[in-house]
């Protein structure tokens, strides 16, 4: 289970670096939820403004209907004049916010569901339907909130809000708000009550869990970016660095070897030249997937990664093989070679086929040079394993390339013919 022993030595740092990917983008986001609360502050506008107007054809004397609007006016006077500091500040004053970025996001949330309850108190209670704004409040949570359990909370903060406010007019502890058109008595009948009640917490809650599954996929997708090499999917560079490391200790720990396999493409600049750009990246997908397929996975839990495979720069690969010494190591080197040489170079010759009309890489094949080392056979740390196997895959090349070079002799590959 390589991936859970390299995500605990190094957890704080691929975490760390995850938070602040998730901070950089809600950086970005925070400023268009700034402009989509403009929006609804325009719809809330000109909704009071209907409901004005609908008064006053009902015949409502002018003096109530100025009573019912005075506090969500003021409610969208004052989120009208926060949303602007918020807007100026993003713009003028990044000092002000950038470094406390997570603390303006919450205290933005709370505001809003504050604001929220207040509206739906001022506009009947249990009856007013501006209880649906909790939902936009939970998407809101899963844009902005770099956290999955802080998503959850939230969610949470805002039933909480909604259903203190219900209970408290049920119970007379504040008094309720009657709207024109609105049944009287509604806030004190106990079957209604529970029903709008239950069902408005039911759905947020829903809403509240579908949008924390859906951060934490998107935080799931964001590690990924962290470790994982954009065009061939394998690990990149700095895990390379970091699991290498991690698995020279838990050698030295507990006894044992590890391979490691510096794999490079036999003239990938020449078929880059020949074939342009994006045939060389499929060409990449292919080596990498053909790497993959022959990885060891854990029996117990197969999404788990035994060997470690990795994009190491350009055309050249690295594969760490934890607990394995140096005949396995050639072997697996070999099985790799011989994919690579067999399937790998008659599909890419296929696929190529109907674009290109005369090619000569196709014909010879897709090669690969492999140098191997084994710690400690061949080295006492993990810079000097790197070192090793490097050497050993530039004197692959140096012998004709196509071969396989372990740190201290070469193991020549059979001749497998290329139709």
């Amino acid at each position: 289970m390589i991936i859970k022993r390299i995500a605990e030595t190094f957890k704080e740092e691929f975490v760390d670096q995850t938070e602040a990917e998730l901070i950089s983008q809600a950086e970005q986001r925070l400023l268009l939820v700034i402009k989509a609360r403009w929006f609804l502050i325009a719809l809330l506008f000109f909704y009071g403004s209907a409901s004005t107007i609908s008064y006053l054809a009902g015949n409502y004397p002018v003096a109530q209907i100025i009573r019912l609007n005075t506090w969500p006016g003021i409610i969208l006077v004052g989120v009208l004049v926060y949303n602007a500091f918020y807007h100026i500040a993003w713009h003028y004053y990044p000092w002000m916010w950038v470094a406390r970025i997570k603390h303006f996001i919450r205290i933005q949330l709370v505001l809003d569901a504050i604001i929220v309850t207040i509206l739906v108190h001022f506009t009947g209670g249990i009856a007013s339907w501006f209880w649906t704004l909790y939902l936009l409040l939970t998407l809101e949570f899963t844009y902005l909130i770099p956290s999955q359990w802080e998503v959850i909370f939230m969610g949470f903060l805002a039933v909480s809000f909604y259903s203190a406010l219900i209970f408290s007019e049920f119970l007379n502890i504040i008094k309720p708000v009657r709207m024109p058109f609105m049944l009287a008595g509604l806030n004190n009948k106990v079957a209604y009550v529970l029903v709008v009640w239950s069902w408005v917490c039911f759905i947020n809650g829903c809403a509240a869990v579908v949008s924390s599954y859906l951060h934490g996929k998107e935080k799931g997708e964001i590690k990924q970016k962290v470790i994982k090499d954009g065009l061939t999917n394998l690990y990149n560079r700095r895990f390379f660095n970091h699991s290498i490391n991690g698995e020279i200790e838990r050698a030295k720990r507990f006894k044992r070897s590890v391979s490691l396999l510096m794999l490079d493409l036999d003239n990938f600049k020449k078929y880059n030249d020949t074939f342009g750009h994006p045939r060389g990246d499929d060409l990449l997908r292919l080596v990498s997937k053909i790497l993959g397929e022959n990885l060891r996975r854990s029996v117990q839990e197969p999404t788990y990664d035994v060997d470690i495979a990795c994009r190491y720069g350009g055309e050249e690969f690295a594969i760490i093989l934890p607990e394995t010494g140096v005949i396995s190591s050639l072997k697996k080197a070999e099985e790799i070679k011989n994919q690579v040489q067999t399937s790998g170079a008659v599909i890419l010759a296929e696929k190529l086929r109907t674009q290109i009309e005369k090619t000569k890489m196709s014909g010879n094949g897709v090669t690969i040079s492999i140098g191997v080392a084994t710690y400690p056979t061949h080295a006492k740390n993990s810079e000097e394993l790197i070192s090793v196997a490097d050497k050993a895959l530039y004197q692959a090349k140096a012998l004709g390339k196509n071969k396989v070079a372990l740190a201290d002799q070469i193991i020549k590959p059979e001749k497998i013919p290329v139709n």
